[in-house]
């Protein structure tokens, strides 16, 4: 190879690093403008304790995404792709029947409405600024619990349905119902799944006695059915035990959705979470009531997700609007 074949091989080589530094550049930069959207939305405190307890100060400091490593890898993994980012959630499990301090109905409304709308503003500038883009996989879990509550599947099928028909208009959310994921076995046939997933029930009980995070979570779990249930003749005890119930089914139901969770993945929780590489808590109002335990509340044109009881109805008027064929609920300021 004489001097001038070298010189031509050393410049496509050059050009070469050239283009790869560059288009490493500008994937770390759409990274980065990612990692600053979900920051936005980001839980920086416990919606959990705070909803029933909202005159505690327990704000925490939202984790830094852009010093989680794991995190950062998933989205550069999509990026450099050029595929669309996917996030999965589990939630909007059932409304709340407790109408008379929580919710104006035991339907799907409003509040829910604006919740999917919140976090698919979410999706929206991620596209702006990532032209393939992301999806938000929500799996609801109404059926996984429900009997628990002893509420009715029938109720359950109702909610996922109208909430399907809510996000008519919202491209980047799936909705995906137990139903969905398995078409060919009964409500109670996948609770039996469900229910025979690891932990049993003694592996549970040796994780509570050990575990003192879980131990707060059972703990919280429980103040909030003690409102969700106080129509109910139930004994604090019993409150305890469905609580105790509801914990090792929700982890039985993370184990359970394994398989159906795509391969790659950006995990999401409606809770507050401590690790964003493992899991990222978002937002779906900047209220601490979520939409399947509030109503929706307009004064002076801003929305903030409430509890019926924390609302004076004599300064407010129910107002009805249609939503992709839907009749949806709030309340507006007079």
């Amino acid at each position: 190879m004489n001097s001038k074949q070298c010189m031509y091989v050393f410049l496509i080589i050059c050009m070469g690093i050239s283009i790869l530094y560059v288009q490493r550049s500008r994937s770390d930069y759409i990274t980065k403008n990612i990692l600053a959207v979900l920051q936005e939305y980001t839980l920086s405190y416990d919606i959990d304790k705070k909803s029933v307890n909202d005159t505690t100060d327990i704000t925490q400091e939202a984790p830094s995404l852009d010093t989680c490593t794991e995190l950062i890898k998933k989205i550069n993994c999509f990026v450099k792709n050029r595929k669309p980012i996917i996030l999965t959630m589990v939630g909007f499990p059932y409304k709340s029947s407790h109408t008379k301090d929580k919710v104006l109905s035991s339907c799907a409304d409003a509040a829910e409405r604006y919740s999917l709308v919140y976090i698919h503003t979410l999706l929206e500038k991620i596209k702006k600024i990532y032209e393939p883009g992301a999806k938000l996989f929500i799996f609801t879990d109404g059926i996984a619990f429900c009997d628990i509550e002893k509420v009715s599947d029938a109720i359950v099928i109702e909610y996922e349905n109208t909430l399907k028909t809510l996000i008519l208009d919202l491209p980047y959310i799936e909705i995906l119902t137990m139903q969905d994921l398995c078409p060919h076995q009964s409500l109670d046939e996948i609770r039996m799944l469900i229910s025979n997933m690891n932990p049993s029930l003694e592996s549970f009980r040796e994780m509570v006695d050990k575990d003192t995070k879980l131990q707060n979570d059972v703990r919280v779990l429980t103040q909030r059915l003690a409102f969700e249930l106080a129509l109910l003749p139930l004994t604090q005890n019993e409150i305890a035990e469905i609580g105790l119930q509801e914990t090792q089914r929700s982890l039985q139901y993370g184990n359970f959705l394994k398989p159906f969770r795509p391969e790659e993945t950006i995990t999401c929780s409606v809770h507050y979470q401590k690790d964003p590489n493992r899991k990222i808590g978002l937002k779906l109002s900047d209220s601490c009531v979520t939409a399947w335990h509030g109503v929706l509340v307009e004064t002076g044109g801003n929305f903030t997700i409430e509890h019926l009881k924390d609302v004076d109805l004599t300064k407010y008027k129910k107002v009805l609007n249609t939503v992709n064929d839907v009749e949806i609920s709030h309340l507006q300021n007079k």
